[in-house]
């Protein structure tokens, strides 16, 4: 990809590291939620919704309390961040309208946009976004959820990125409404980027 090593460290030593610095912390939330995967044949569609407004509730008081803001710019967050923007930089064309739906604190966005490009970004959680927009970049940045954008007509963007919500989504109906919705705002022949753990 082109990368520079990290220091003394090459990407996939930056990687490791990364994985055993977060995996005591990822291990312990996955466990707890992982069951919502399953859940949802077996309880009544009330009480799925209410386990998985507990969730995304959970998740909002997790980013509140993690620093989004500088995972990426740390060390080992630049192996993510240089090689995303990588992946950015093959699909996108001078004056591309781009879609950052899991926006976090705007890395992307904020970068994007600081290249010339119009971006709208939408996140969940509010503590991110209020970080996003005292960026005061011209991003428009609005809280929602991949699940719902129905605040943009069909065929909107020429780049949809879909970086965050895909590991937090719960059940296969939302992660195939989540990419159904990505699909329906992208313009036809454009390019949606997805991140999935």
């Amino acid at each position: 990809l082109g990368l520079k090593p990290l220091g003394s460290k090459d990407p996939n030593e930056a990687f490791e590291d990364l994985k055993n610095e977060f995996e005591d912390e990822f291990l312990k939330y996955t466990e707890e939620h992982k069951f919502l995967m399953y859940l949802k044949p077996t309880i009544s569609e009330k009480e799925y919704n209410n386990e998985k407004d507990k969730c995304m509730n959970e998740l909002e008081n997790y980013y509140g309390k993690f620093c989004e803001d500088k995972r990426l710019l740390r060390k080992h967050g630049q192996v993510e961040y240089r090689t995303s923007m990588k992946y950015i930089h093959d699909y996108l064309k001078p004056g591309d309208h781009i879609l950052d739906i899991g926006a976090g604190t705007g890395r992307y966005s904020v970068a994007l946009n600081q290249e010339g490009y119009e971006v709208d970004a939408i996140e969940l959680v509010k503590y991110n976004l209020g970080m996003l927009k005292a960026k005061k970049s011209t991003v428009k940045a609005y809280q929602g959820t991949a699940l719902d954008l129905s605040r943009y007509k069909d065929e909107t963007f020429d780049i949809t990125l879909l970086f965050g919500p895909m590991y937090h989504l719960f059940s296969y109906e939302d992660k195939l409404k989540a990419l159904s919705e990505a699909k329906r705002v992208t313009k036809t022949g454009g390019t949606i980027l997805v991140a999935y753990v």
